[in-house]
């Protein structure tokens, strides 16, 4: 090799030593979206890569300045998820074409599931898988048992990979979930074969939701050169990259993937600045270390004063105490007067019957002999219930009577015709309004000595002493049933 090209290649190496250093090695800083669930406590997480996109491990607070509306935070703790307690939301996003047959798709089930059995219980999981088009194996549920089985319907059936397509979907889905902790895990050998989206769409969407990216690169048949656009992705949104180049590897990686989600680091502190008056608020941090300095601006929404409800609380239980005590006092007026009424009436009653008791005695002292008369009508009457006349009897020396045990008419008396009907209907002699009473049910007329019962087709039959019957003779204690009517002869 000529002096000439080694200088050429010494002046090269030298430009692309200096290139960052001239730049003035700024850091890539990725923050998340702030929670507010504890204010005034504000926490939001943080991730830091150096200009070679390698992550910054060892934060602490003496690297970070932080200023809320311009106003700086003195007290600053750095949290990691585990740490934190906060639940997570957590999308898996699953390369399904038919580069995953087989084997692959059998792991990757395999692997979701014990990494399911791992979470906490609070913890939201989805599942999807991208190929020609994207499906939803598993909308987010904290149900590890739902999530387990749907796992079981993944299969690899798409011609095509839509990577990106897939990735965005992802973080719209997760988008909606109301959890602020969020992250995207993605498995795919990176080779995208749609034409709508491009990795830069799937990056900025996940900056616009801050939402990070966790990839995970199986290696297919495709070329290695597309696992970078996985690597790209997590890089540039605050995840992280894992490499899987054999089925055996898929299980661990997701297992270490669970890992770097529960590190994930996150600032904290408690804002003497905003007020909970639900407007939007900027919070700049300025970080410096020895591999550079990077400036990163996040706005956040305070949440909305409970004060103003409170005292609206207040004043509806207030409002709700004074109208009780107004009901209570009519109440307690109404209830008096219903005791004075009541009093009023058992006076009342008390005097009627002091009077009947005396002009009873009365009676009784001017004329102390029974009265015959009086007992040879009680002795004739029939029944002392209220008696129905349906018709003249033609002479017959024994009247003879229908007692009705049960139904509309009972406790009811109907003395015998020589022809009479029952049903339903208002137009029979004898009208029964109970449901199971035909409308024309049977019919009685008086054959030489005799009463016959006859049936007229009813639906639900007539009875004489238990047995079914379309005609029949009927006599003093026979028991007649229509429909469910009973009636004695008497």
């Amino acid at each position: 090799m000529s002096k000439k090209i080694k200088i050429t290649i010494s002046a090269i190496c030298l430009i692309a030593f200096l290139v960052p250093l001239l730049a003035g090695n700024e850091l890539s800083i990725v923050a998340g979206e702030p929670n507010t669930e504890n204010f005034p406590e504000i926490c939001f997480g943080i991730s830091v890569r150096d200009t070679l996109g390698n992550k910054v491990e060892g934060l602490d607070t003496s690297m970070v300045k932080l200023y809320e509306d311009s106003v700086r935070v003195s007290d600053l703790t750095f949290k990691t998820l585990a740490e934190s307690e906060n639940h997570i939301a957590i999308l898996i996003a699953v390369d399904a074409s038919f580069s995953m047959a087989g084997g692959p798709i059998d792991s990757i089930k395999s692997a979701i599931k014990t990494f399911v059995d791992q979470l906490s219980a609070n913890d939201r999981v989805g599942i999807i898988t991208f190929h020609d088009d994207v499906d939803i194996i598993s909308p987010f549920t904290t149900s590890k048992d739902s999530l387990k089985k749907q796992v079981d319907s993944i299969k690899a059936t798409g011609q095509r990979t839509e990577l990106h397509y897939g990735v965005i979907r992802g973080l719209e889905l997760l988008d909606n979930v109301t959890v602020k902790n969020k992250a995207l895990i993605v498995l795919s050998d990176g080779k995208n074969e749609g034409e709508a989206w491009s990795d830069d769409d799937a990056i900025e969407k996940a900056r616009e939701y801050s939402i990070p990216i966790f990839s995970i690169g199986y290696h297919t048949i495709a070329a290695k050169k597309y696992l970078r656009v996985l690597e790209r992705m997590a890089d540039k949104t605050g995840g992280q990259y894992n490499d899987a180049p054999t089925t055996r590897e898929i299980g661990n990686v997701y297992d270490e993937v669970l890992k770097q989600i529960q590190a994930q680091q996150s600032i904290c502190y408690e804002s003497n600045v905003s007020r909970a008056d639900s407007l939007e608020h900027t919070i700049n941090i300025n970080i410096v270390t020895e591999s550079g300095e990077g400036n990163k601006s996040i706005i956040f929404l305070s949440p909305k004063d409970g004060r103003g409800d409170q005292k609206l609380n207040w004043l509806v239980i207030g409002l709700i105490v004074f109208l009780l005590a107004i009901v209570l006092v009519y109440m307690n007026k109404k209830n008096k007067q219903k005791a004075e009424q009541e009093k009023q009436k058992i006076l009342e009653e008390k005097e009627q019957l002091e009077k009947e008791l005396k002009h009873e005695r009365e009676e009784k002292a001017k004329d102390k002999k029974p009265r015959k008369v009086q007992k040879e009508v009680k002795d004739k009457e029939p029944d002392p219930r209220q008696t129905i006349i349906s018709g003249r009897t033609k002479g017959q020396a024994t009247q003879v009577q229908l007692y009705f045990e049960n139904g509309p008419m009972a406790g009811q008396t109907v003395l015998l015709a020589h022809e009479m009907t029952i049903g339903r209907s208002d137009t029979n002699t004898v009208a029964i309004a109970d449901q199971t009473v035909s409308g024309q049910h049977a019919k009685i007329e008086y054959h030489g000595k005799d009463y016959m019962l006859i049936d007229l087709g009813s639906t639900n039959g007539t009875l004489v002493n238990g047995n079914k019957v379309s005609q029949s003779a009927i006599k003093q204690g026979d028991m007649v049933q229509i429909g469910k009517v009973k009636i004695t002869v008497k």
